[in-house]
């Protein structure tokens, strides 16, 4: 009789294992210019083992849609989140807004300045696949370089675009904000354009369809609070509309 209920006791330890969500890692799909910002919010955040993976956002659609197995979505667009979620692979009424990116052209040697892209090679992300890569290129439009400067290098996202500068392959890149206040860079070395020389780069979350979608929920909770999001305007990334 012991002998049985010991092994009715492992048999319900196997399942509970198997189907207790909360023993898996929380997979979040994070759009690249948000790295430095989501590792430290994901190193302190306690109510769940976030396990991410950063990328264009074009890229982790793809993946998503494909069927990876996210149940968090921080884009830097919301296009492609409300896509997920009109394809009824995310929940609709989770479409939120979690911060604003900011978008500069950092220039390595002198004063940067748009015009020099006129007669400079420069970088920008991939307008195809990544959000930054849409503002810098209706930036340079608005500014009436786009069509008149040497053709631009392509990053597959702003991470890419960003460490062409930093490992010295070229010298001007249309990159994040955030991303330059994480190195010693020079103020003169940064130009930021006027936020009306772009549409805003609105960064939006969906909590997709899978077993860890309250966990989820309250992990974009937790990014969307007043205490979080002041933080995050410390870190080169703009405030939510009210």
């Amino acid at each position: 009789m012991a002998v049985r209920a010991f092994v009715y006791l492992l048999v319900f330890s196997a399942l509970f294992c198997v189907e207790n969500p909360s023993a898996e890692p929380l997979r979040v799909a994070v759009a690249a210019n948000f790295r430095h910002a989501f590792e430290q919010i994901a190193l302190a955040y306690k109510p769940a083992d976030i396990e991410a993976v950063y990328g264009s956002s074009g890229l982790l659609y793809a993946q998503i849609s494909q069927g990876a197995p996210f149940a968090l979505f921080l884009s830097a667009d919301k296009k492609r989140p409300l896509e997920l979620a009109n394809n009824q692979l995310g929940d609709p009424e989770s479409l939120t807004q979690y911060t604003r990116g900011l978008l500069v052209l950092w220039s390595v040697n002198g004063k940067a300045n748009p015009q020099r892209l006129l007669s400079e090679r420069f970088a920008m992300p991939n307008p195809k696949i990544a959000p930054f890569g849409v503002a810098a290129k209706t930036c340079m439009q608005t500014l009436r370089l786009w069509g008149k400067t040497p053709q631009p290098i392509m990053g597959t996202s702003v991470a890419q675009t960003f460490n062409f500068v930093a490992s010295g392959a070229i010298t001007n890149a249309w990159v994040a904000l955030s991303q330059t206040l994480q190195v010693k860079i020079a103020q003169q070395a940064l130009w930021r354009p006027p936020e009306n020389c772009y549409q805003p780069i609105e960064q939006y979350a969906l909590v997709l369809n899978t077993k860890r979608a309250q966990a989820a929920g309250a992990l974009l909770r937790h990014l969307t609070s007043e205490k979080t999001q002041s933080w995050l305007q410390t870190q080169g990334y703009g405030a939510l509309p009210q």
